[in-house]
């Protein structure tokens, strides 16, 4: 190919409509699932599938009054059945998420971490335990203070936006009110990072990210990191992490992000919820795509070798 050009369409559904129409080869940012799956049955596109690295997560600010007791935190994980929200919202094409790597990562991701199985029972038991009172109008309160956050969600986010509402109806059920508002992407971005919201929901990579796969994540989970969304800050990670940057040998790195994985899935600073299936879907007149791939995603990356099949 001589030229790649690249649109930048937010709504996914029109992403769809492109590649339906032939307006566009290939999605960089994936559709909604459903025309993921729908694209994938058809004869005349090709579409990848391999596991995300990147985590779909509320990020939470734990500097918050609320939001900064590690017992919500957790009661939150539990009061959420995230197997339910994957086969409602995702139609089935992600896995539950256990800590902050994916498990595609098999070689560092720790499966001895914490387990949050969807138990509201548990839930309400920690909350009781950390005098969060149910309120006359299902919502708790601890001194005056009602157990209510916002979170802001991506303006026009089709797939996300979903996901949030069936979470807000698990949350109230244990007596956790979680409003919703929308924003732009940049805004929420900015907002996470510098503390000014409270609670927003969408990807990011906490390590694994990269080409190599390395479990790497100091700009999310150091204390003074450049996307420390949730403003988590813990000594021993920050330890850990410097640790991890120093050592050369695979095995001893392991047992650092061993640690690591472990002591995020004990803090839940972020409530991690799934890692999706990546689908990069090509129309067939693109030539010169390999056969698998591991990472769908770092196809792009052998455009170079492309070519295009006139009609």
């Amino acid at each position: 190919i001589d030229v790649l050009r690249l649109d930048v369409v937010p709504e996914p559904s029109v992403r769809a409509i492109a590649l339906e129409t032939g307006d566009a080869d290939s999605s960089v940012w994936p559709v909604l699932v459903e025309d993921s799956l729908r694209f994938e049955a058809e004869p005349d596109f090709t579409v990848f599938r391999s596991p995300n690295a990147a985590v779909n997560h509320f990020p939470l600010n734990n500097d918050d009054p609320i939001l900064g007791e590690k017992e919500v935190r957790q009661a939150m994980m539990f009061a959420i059945d995230r197997q339910q929200v994957i086969d409602d919202i995702f139609s089935g094409a992600a896995v539950v998420a256990e800590t902050n790597l994916s498990p595609a990562l098999s070689f560092w991701f720790n499966a001895d971490t914490a387990k949050y199985p969807y138990d509201p029972e548990q839930a309400m038991t920690l909350l009781d335990e950390a005098g969060w009172v149910m309120g006359d109008d299902g919502v708790r309160v601890k001194d005056g203070t009602p157990l209510s956050f916002t979170c802001t969600v991506i303006t026009g986010d089709q797939a996300r936006r979903p996901e949030a509402e069936l979470v807000q109806q698990f949350l109230s059920e244990v007596g956790i009110d979680m409003q919703l508002e929308e924003a732009p992407v940049s805004a929420i971005l900015e907002g996470m990072r510098n503390g000014a919201l409270q609670c927003s929901l969408y990807n990011w990579t906490y390590g694994g990210g990269g080409a190599s796969g390395d479990p790497e994540s100091s700009s999310t989970l150091l204390s003074d990191g450049a996307n420390n969304f949730s403003q988590f800050r813990n000594d021993r990670v920050d330890e850990l992490m410097v640790a991890g940057l120093a050592e050369t040998d695979p095995d001893e790195r392991k047992v650092i992000y061993d640690e690591i994985q472990a002591i995020i899935a004990e803090e839940v600073p972020f409530l991690y919820m799934m890692y999706w299936d990546g689908l990069t879907i090509f129309n067939n007149r693109v030539k010169g795509l390999p056969e698998t791939a591991l990472n769908a995603e770092r196809i792009y990356t052998t455009a170079h070798e492309w070519w295009i099949e006139e009609e």
